[in-house]
């Protein structure tokens, strides 16, 4: 396939590449390169969403100058219990084509209702020019338009629908239709987008048949039917315009005909036209219904409602809602040069559980769908069907998509992709939808050299998928995730502390069924590892403020926190994520808002007409402050690589007041209170702004918000060696650039007596400017952190059609280099340009200039004409070095828009001759203009006499003895004319023959490769596997090389005009050696008090992969584990504090010196807790100090003695005590008083003085470092 790619980046030759020249090139014709299906590791991260950015390549086609790309993206933010898999698996999305889908504000744009005499009254669509007013947010205007709109006939909702696209070639946005009644883009990329919307028709309407029985049918009333978007470039995508291509939605019919109740809600695209006239095709194909079932668990609790009694009624404390999607799938892209089929099978699935679970009534979300396509009937206004009934004869049908093929024009398959999910190989009806592998398979016989290819697939795998809960389990977080706890509300009262528990995140439960690892072709695999999303502030709204809020959590969601790469040859990489603030070290993440569950409201005002209500409810009552459709973003982002350097990113984000949302300056309110009693009748009242409801947004500055703000490099010593700074587009005018809207919301509170409703309009403002990077400043540092280098960038915009205009940088050496840039806009008299224009081929560069400090260095220039009727083609182009004369290359092209021809000033001219349905160059030519070339390779001809077989380059040749040669020459020139003949079953090359216009090849009984030219030109010849790439090139002395390809149209060999091999490709995807099981005990040790646990560091088997040996594997994780298990310990331990306790373990006596001795043992015991209940074992040596403190006391009255001495005890690791020294009392020496008395008695000399002493002891503990003393 890359050999096709090759071909496509070479042979849209009309494209121009101003990077580096505006001149046009030729058709790359060298020989193609080797290709391979998927290298590991190529996972960048949106670090701002804290999301990875996983794609898998599919497809990759042209036509012409339209290129066609198909890929798997998966959104790795958590599975959602209530997201539906797409057809390619849970969290998966096939992107290919393109979309535009609808999001409503308040009504349908273009709804039609009948029974009124305008049956458009109701539509935006046409009342667009009530906005239409420069004081549409003025309290006089809304509460002039908007006091009195019933009374009026103004029944509009102000409020256009959001259409988001993709297309094709990257581009994405959102348009709207604005108060004029053209069509306002919205996005962050350059370029102005051109939108044209039809309508269908209203007589006849369409049809939309049933697929289960398909004499059933519903008509359609007015929808909007085909959208055309022609990008910047003049390219065509149209979407709709085939009621197969478009999805509709359908929700319980309440009043009115259901042909006003089918929703168009998303439109496929259905064709592109390039500016040249090329176009592909897509068809799709209607699938069943899918019954979507939504659950919601709250009440409502409402009081004194226009004095009457009503306290404790209740409603709606479990609400069951439905909608039907009306699906379309992919079925072929078609061109006049390859054809891709998609072939799909029913998958046996997790389904919704249809009905409401005991002990609620046994209704059904699904009862009241009276469509004339569900049933056998066609049912009128009031007829209310049994969803149960409904479900029975029109059964939910899910789809897995399982094959791709990819076939050329004449429909030989060229290469075929295989789906592999969870439940192919058995019924799963209690899985979601999981892609296990995406895999390129073998679609041709094999011929030739070519040998089959090992298994060439994507593997992927998940975090526990199977222990997802069933849809309608309720047991989710406030934001959508699992966090395995059922609804807390089973009654009328409300707990909100139990609320706020059940209802928060939980990691485990949150990561199951997400992606964890991805095996390539090449044999190397990404892993991913996730944490929830975390924040320390959080946006708060009331009706006209908005603040940031301290205040930490989690939720929202999952986020990367490591992605580690292994390659095929054991190579281990890995990038790390912290969201973490560098100043504060707490979380950078700012939460669009506290989900709003439980809410109090009041109607009115005390003492007066009043109502008051509780809401309680699983969804959010507000709508927050999303950014990218996070819950939560992130301000700084540091990224970690293995090799221990770092990058931090920082973004624009609501912790910063200019880019958090705009409060209205006015909201319209109004009461009105309605009793069901004919004396209380219809009134109005005051709303209370205490009270006010939550409004549904505030005027978003989302498109400023996730801007880099910075980004500094610094390496694994932590010096800083790049930071680059970002400014955007800041003129106070861009805010002049927005769509009006009102936005509508309001409250009921009702019982069986009557009701209050009030309702709220906040004027909203939705910016359309593009925010262009302004200036960007880059540093760069030495070893010193001494910046060496300074670079500032500056971007000047177009703000109408959002193109740079010009762009220049200021060097270290205070030098300006400018380049200057103008487009068909700027040429207002010439016609051509004008009509480019007119196409919507607005940003090509039609002149660019090089100043250096304002002296003009080079001008270059693109001169177009309109060929063809409708191409708009480059006839030359100028480059002129400061005032000198101009050079000029010269361009043709032919009737498709490729390059035929091209000449420089003073050169020769270079032409081309294209075949293949025009999209392979056949021929070269050097001195030679298109006219004077004559080709034919038999390729793309029927002619009798033409056949398949070993022909000498390509698949065809002419077969007979005598070929009859005739063209007629179109100037005076020497012409000569040289073929291939085939005698003997060879093939033989005829040097060039004078050729005047006919001749008779006779040589051989087959030809092929026949060429006339003028004598002095030198060409060179080509032929294709049209979507595989070149098969043979003859250059301009008649050598003939080939090239051939292996099953998975990689190149196999290229082979001389003998047939010997020059090159040979071998593809070997080496299936390594794996590592088993290794792991290692760390002690985390960098703990401030206490000690570091011990941690496992544990590499899995399959980690680590080896060419050479199990033993080399394994030495590659111990080498993983000696690089990271210290760090792994350090972050994933604890500190444990230890508790000592001194115990006595032993007493006894001795007789020394005889003298009895008493003594005490004394140990020190270690313990993890405070109540020195659980025994500790030391993970690493410890110094425990104690004391002995003591005292001697004398007989003869001398002063008593005290003494204290401190000693350490030196305690190693993997002990949970020590001995200490041990505690003494005795006493020794002297006589006692009675001895001394007898010795007197006696007459006896008195004895000497020998007064004696008594000596204590005892042994305490001293507070030290890394530990605490609990019994001293």
């Amino acid at each position: 396939m890359k050999n096709l790619i090759l071909l496509f980046c070479c042979c849209c030759i009309t494209a121009i590449c101003f990077g580096q020249s505006m001149k046009l090139d030729g058709p790359y014709l060298q020989s193609p390169n080797a290709a391979s299906m998927g290298i590991y590791g190529k996972v960048d991260v949106s670090s701002f969403t804290g999301i990875p950015n996983i794609r898998i390549p599919v497809l990759s086609l042209t036509q012409g100058d339209i290129p066609i790309t198909a890929e798997l993206r998966y959104m790795a933010g958590g599975v959602k219990p209530e997201e539906h898999p797409s057809w390619v698996g849970q969290n998966w999305t096939l992107s290919v084509g393109g979309v535009v889908t609808r999001k409503r504000n308040g009504g349908v744009d273009e709804v039609r209702v009948d029974n009124f005499t305008n049956q458009n009254i109701f539509a935006y669509y046409f009342n667009y020019g009530g906005l239409n007013t420069t004081a549409w947010n003025t309290p006089t205007f809304m509460n002039n338009y908007l006091g009195n709109d019933v009374s009026n006939g103004l029944f509009t909702q102000l409020s256009p629908d959001e259409f988001m696209f993709t297309l094709p070639n990257g581009k994405s946005g959102s348009f709207f239709k604005n108060d004029q009644g053209t069509w306002s883009v919205k996005g962050n990329q350059p370029g102005l987008m051109k939108i044209n919307v039809s309508l269908s028709p209203t007589s006849p309407l369409l049809i939309l048949n049933s697929v289960v029985k398909p004499v059933n049918y519903q008509e359609i009333n007015q929808i909007i039917y085909k959208i055309e978007i022609t990008d910047d470039e003049g390219y065509v995508f149209t979407f709709g315009g085939d009621i197969d291509a478009i999805e509709f939605i359908r929700e319980r019919l309440s009043a009115g005909l259901a042909q006003n109740n089918v929703i168009a809600n998303a439109w496929n695209l259905v064709k592109i036209t390039s500016p040249k006239g090329n176009e592909v095709n897509f068809s799709y194909e209607r699938g069943p219904h899918q019954f979507i079932q939504n659950v919601s668990y709250g009440h409502t609790l409402s009081y004194n409602i226009n004095g009457a009694t009503c306290s404790g009624y209740v409603i709606n404390p479990l609400q069951y809602s439905g909608y039907v999607i009306t699906p379309t799938y992919l079925k072929e892209i078609t061109s006049g040069s390859f054809k891709v089929s998609f072939e799909k099978q029913v998958s046996n699935e997790l389904k919704y559980p249809y009905g409401l679970p005991q002990p609620q009534p046994s209704a059904n979300a699904f009862n009241g769908f009276a469509y004339g396509d569900f049933s056998d009937a066609h049912y009128g206004p009031g007829v209310y069907t049994n969803g149960q009934q409904l479900l029975d004869v029109n059964p939910h049908t899910d789809y897995k998509l399982k094959t791709i093929t990819i076939a050329d024009g004449n429909d030989l398959i060229k290469e075929r992709y295989a789906f592999t999910y969870n439940n192919d190989t058995q019924s799963l009806p209690n899985e979601r939808l999981f892609l296990e592998s995406f895999r390129r398979t073998t679609p041709l016989v094999l011929i030739d050299d070519q040998e089959p290819s090992t298994d060439i697939a994507y593997k992927f795998k998940y975090n526990d998928k199977h222990l997802l809960p069933a849809y309608n389990s309720l047991m989710v977080d406030q934001w959508g995730y699992y966090n395995g706890k059922p609804y807390p509300i089973t009654n009328l009262s409300v707990n909100l502390a139990t609320l706020n528990a059940q209802l928060a995140a939980d990691f485990d439960y949150a990561k199951l069924g997400s992606l964890s690892e991805i095996t390539y072709p090449t044999g190397g695999k990404s892993t991913f590892e996730y944490e929830l999303n975390d924040y320390s502030a959080y946006i708060k709204k009331a009706p006209n403020t908005l603040s940031l809020v301290s205040g930490s959590g989690t939720g929202g969601g999952l986020r990367i926190k490591k992605i580690s790469n292994y390659s095929e040859d054991g190579v281990f990489t890995f990038k790390q994520y912290v969201y973490n603030s560098e100043a504060t070290g707490v979380s950078s993440g700012i939460l669009a808002g506290l989900k709003q569950i439980y809410y109090k409201a009041q109607i009115g005002q005390p003492g007066g007409n009043i109502a008051y209500a509780e809401y309680v409810s699983n969804n959010s009552i507000s709508d927050l402050n999303y950014t990218n459709g996070r819950d939560v973003v992130y301000s700084e982002v540091k990224e970690i690589n293995e090799d221990g350097s770092w990058t931090i990113y920082k973004y624009s984000n609501s912790d910063n007041v200019d880019y958090r949302d705009e409060v209205p300056n006015y909201i319209f309110t109004q009461g009105i209170g309605v009793n069901s009693s004919a004396e209380y009748g219809t009134y109005s009242f005051t709303f209370d702004p205490s009270y006010t409801y939550p409004l549904i947004s505030h005027t978003s500055r989302e498109l400023e918000r996730g801007q880099l703000l910075s980004k500094e490099i610094h390496a694994a010593d932590g010096k800083l060696v790049y930071k680059e700074v970002n400014q955007y587009r800041d003129d106070a005018g861009r805010y002049n650039e927005y769509v009006k809207s009102f936005n509508y919301a309001g409250q009921q509170i009702s019982c069986s007596l009557g009701f209050l409703y009030e309702r709220y309009v906040e004027p909203v403002k939705i910016y359309t400017f593009f925010p262009y990077l302004k200036t960007q400043t880059i540093y760069n540092y030495d070893l010193n952190e001494n910046i060496t280098t300074t670079l500032v960038k500056q971007n000047v915009y177009d703000n109408n059609y959002k193109v740079l205009k010009e762009d220049s940088y200021i060097n270290s050496k205070g030098e300006t280099n400018k380049t200057e840039y103008k487009y068909p806009f700027d040429f207002g008299s010439n016609t051509v340009l004008q009509g480019m224009l007119a196409k919507n081929i607005m940003s090509k560069v039609v002149e660019r200039t090089n100043y250096t400090n304002s002296t003009s260095i080079q001008t270059e220039r693109v001169n177009f004409s309109l060929q063809n009727t409708s191409m708009y083609l480059p006839v030359s182009t100028e480059v002129q070095v400061g005032t000198n004369t101009p050079s000029v290359t010269a361009y043709e092209h032919d009737n498709h828009g490729n390059l035929a021809s091209l000449q420089t000033q003073g050169g020769t001219k270079t032409s081309y001759v294209w075949s293949y349905q025009q999209q392979y160059p056949i021929v070269k030519a050097i001195n030679a203009a298109k006219e004077e070339l004559f080709a034919e390779n038999f390729e793309n001809t029927g002619a009798s006499g033409v056949t398949t077989g070993l022909a000498h380059t390509g698949q065809k040749f002419w077969l007979g003895s005598v070929y009859s040669l005739s063209w007629s020459l179109p100037n005076a020139k020497s012409y000569v004319y040289s073929y291939w003949y085939r005698s003997n079953g060879k093939w033989y090359y005829k040097d060039p023959l004078a050729f005047t216009g006919a001749a008779s090849l006779t040589n051989g009984d087959a030809y092929d490769d026949i060429l006339v030219y003028p004598a002095d030109a030198l060409v060179s010849s080509y032929t294709y596997d049209p979507l595989v790439g070149k098969t043979s090139e003859i250059d301009a002395k008649g050598q003939t090389s080939y090239y051939t390809y292996d099953d998975m149209n990689r190149l196999l060999t290229i082979k001389d005009q003998t047939g010997a091999i020059i090159k040979y490709y071998r593809y070997n995807y080496k299936q390594p050696f794996v590592n088993e099981v290794q792991s290692q005990a760390f002690t985390k040790n960098n703990c401030t008090s206490g000690q570091g646990s011990t941690v496992n560091y544990v590499v899995p088997a399959g980690a680590f992969t080896s060419l050479e040996s199990v033993a080399a594997a394994n030495a590659l994780a111990l080498a993983s584990i000696a690089a990271n298990g210290q760090n792994y310990a350090n972050t994933n331990g604890i500190c444990q504090n230890i508790y000592v306790k001194k115990v006595i373990t032993g007493t006894g006596s001795a007789i020394i010196g005889g003298y009895q001795h008493d003594y005490v043992e004394y140990s020190a015991f270690f313990y993890s807790d405070e109540a020195c209940t659980q025994p500790y074992t030391l993970t690493s040596p410890l110094t425990v100090r104690f004391a002995e403190t003591g005292l001697t006391t004398y007989a003869n009255g001398n002063p008593s003695l005290p003494f204290y001495h401190e000693y350490p005890a030196y305690v190693s690791s993997g002990v949970s005590s020590t001995q200490l020294m041990s505690a003494w009392s005795y006493c020794e020496g002297g006589l006692i008083l009675i001895e001394k008395s007898k010795t007197t008695q006696k007459g006896l000399p008195p004895p000497p003085d020998d007064p004696g002493y008594c000596y204590s002891s005892s042994v305490s503990l001293v507070n030290g470092t890394g530990y605490i003393v609990k019994a001293y």
